[in-house]
């Protein structure tokens, strides 16, 4: 199970007066396929990229938005060997979230005026797996 608190939730269920992002992703068990994640998750960002690009948002508003998840690809210790198997990042302008999960999230990438945030919701419904 994930640790947040409920008044934390109601925070990030509230509607966002811009566009904003959710990544999910699952992680690997082993630092050895740590790099694959690196790449899972540029691969994430740049569907994140496309989708805010089709929803009329402008190039330098992009970069903005997405510049400090691109900075987690290169960051070795982000990416050390943690236990959790599963990542989400949540992006609005000026603030990146993330969470590791003892439950796997599906891949998923979501661009709108709130975080999509039943893959959390059900993370908090199932047992911690070991």
């Amino acid at each position: 199970m994930i640790a947040i608190r409920p008044e934390e939730m109601r925070s990030l269920a509230a509607p966002r007066a811009a566009l904003c992002v959710s990544i999910y992703m699952p992680l690997h068990g082993s630092r050895r396929d740590s790099q694959q994640d690196v790449i899972r998750l540029k691969n994430l960002i740049n569907a994140a990229d496309e989708m805010l690009a089709a929803r009329g948002m402008r190039r330098p508003e992009i970069d903005a938005l997405l510049e400090e998840a691109r900075a987690l690809e290169g960051n070795g210790l982000f990416w050390r060997f943690t236990g959790k198997k599963g990542l989400a990042l949540l992006i609005e302008p000026k603030t990146l979230r993330w969470i590791r999960s003892q439950v796997a999230f599906e891949e998923s990438v979501a661009v709108e005026t709130r975080y999509h945030l039943a893959p959390l919701v059900q993370a908090f419904c199932e047992p911690e797996r070991r």
